[in-house]
């Protein structure tokens, strides 16, 4: 009887039931990553299950494995950081992750296949306030697309290909820093 109180009270489900639920959550999204042979892992980390953070972290991955990602994802609210590092994703695969609205720090490094135009699908991204890019090949005409972003709290661009002009340009235009 006790248990019964703890999990459903009159004010509905608890915070217990929360933990419940995102713990099978990421037992199942990373059974998914599994059964598609996608190396990565998921994680929940926080102090209540109202405050905590969802990191979805890939590597390896190509654009259909992108597609299985963010189909499993999409309606995902709790999407906080996702990761993607060391694979052959091309702007496909960039556009197939950018479904997953809800997230709001994005890491991309060492993706040798993304282009210029394939940072164009970034600005689907509404709740994004950080941007990682590290070792990609981007040229300076990226900034177009990147330049679209709306403003962000964090952006490293450290190895992206960007030119130390273009970079200072995009953190003036994106962190609202102004040049020096």
């Amino acid at each position: 009887m006790l248990l019964g109180v703890c999990i459903f009270s009159s004010l509905g489900w608890s915070p217990l039931y929360k933990l419940y639920k995102l713990g099978q959550n990421q037992r199942e999204m990373n059974e998914f990553l599994d059964e598609h042979g996608i190396d990565g892992f998921v994680s929940w980390s926080g102090r209540t299950a109202d405050s905590g953070l969802l990191r979805v972290s890939v590597n390896q991955i190509n654009a259909e494995q992108a597609r299985h990602i963010a189909d499993k994802l999409v309606d995902y609210e709790r999407i906080i950081v996702l990761q993607v590092s060391d694979s052959e994703m091309t702007d496909q695969g960039l556009h197939e992750l950018c479904r997953i609205e809800s997230v709001r720090v994005l890491t991309i490094s060492n993706c040798p296949e993304l282009s210029d135009q394939g940072m164009a699908a970034l600005v689907k991204l509404k709740n994004l306030s950080t941007l990682h890019l590290f070792d990609l090949n981007l040229s300076d005409s990226a900034v177009e697309h990147l330049e679209k972003l709306p403003p962000l709290s964090g952006l490293s661009l450290e190895g992206s290909g960007l030119s130390f002009e273009a970079r200072k340009e995009l953190r003036r235009h994106l962190l609202g820093i102004a040049p020096f």
